[in-house]
């Protein structure tokens, strides 16, 4: 995303700097909102950001939100819907015929977390179904290898998870293959993100994707419009995702 911003910026004659902040508080920050240093903001998944808007704000410098946690900040954002995401991976592995489905989920103060977990069980809901059981993790390879590891002890496994990113997906397929389960033949999963390592797994791993070149678009075109004044009316922007189907889902009974 952030090599994205940077060649839509560039080809309008704007330089992006980038700077991984620690908080409001840390010098990374300080820096940025001198006035005369930056001519606006992009705030990718701010933890602490109604208070990076007051501050920015007050000294006037144009800013946009890409993936922000608050719903009441979204006037000046680019967000991802993923209620739409885990409805849409959910309804995947419904359709193949699968009944007992796991969520293992990211950390809960991400809105992104809960809002795929609300998709998720909407689509159980539709179908009169109930989750096989919803582990709340963070979003680390450490989080699925550890889940699957515990149902193995515990002799039983559902015949499919729906895993909050790809780290997790990639955590569950290695507990279970270490233990000599199939994936997908025993157990079909779908990770979210649609990162790099997502086309590199054996197998290759159904994935929801977040669309990383038309967020920049998005948000890049927002910030421009803010910082010319040519955009008057503040209107945030959700992007679909999209469903990849690869290889680590099959119908039950498939191989």
């Amino acid at each position: 995303m952030v090599k994205e911003l940077n060649e839509i910026l560039a080809l309008q004659g704007y330089f992006l700097a980038v700077s991984v902040s620690t908080g409001m508080e840390s010098d990374e920050s300080h820096y940025l909102f001198q006035e005369d240093r930056v001519d606006g903001l992009i705030l990718l998944s701010p933890m602490e950001e109604s208070k990076y808007i007051l501050e920015l704000k007050r000294r006037g410098i144009p800013y946009v939100l890409i993936d922000n946690q608050q719903p009441e900040n979204d006037a000046y954002s680019v967000t991802i819907d993923n209620y739409k995401g885990g409805y849409a991976a959910t309804t995947h592995l419904l359709e193949l015929g699968h009944t007992s489905i796991a969520h293992i989920c990211g950390q809960e103060m991400f809105r992104s977390t809960r809002e795929r977990r609300s998709g998720f069980l909407r689509a159980l809901q539709d179908n009169g179904l109930t989750p096989f059981e919803i582990v709340h993790g963070e979003f680390e390879i450490a989080s699925g290898y550890e889940t699957c590891k515990r149902w193995l002890v515990e002799n039983k496994l559902p015949s499919a998870i729906f895993a909050g990113d790809d780290h997790i997906a990639l955590g569950a397929i290695n507990a279970l293959q270490e233990s000599g389960v199939s994936v997908p033949g025993r157990v079909s999963i779908v990770g979210y993100d649609d990162h790099y390592i997502a086309s590199k797994l054996r197998p290759h791993l159904t994935t929801v994707r977040q669309p990383a070149d038309r967020i920049a678009r998005a948000a890049a075109d927002m910030l421009l419009g803010r910082i010319s004044a040519k955009m008057k009316r503040a209107a945030g922007m959700h992007i679909d995702p999209e469903l990849i189907v690869r290889e680590s889902t099959v119908a039950v009974g498939g191989s």
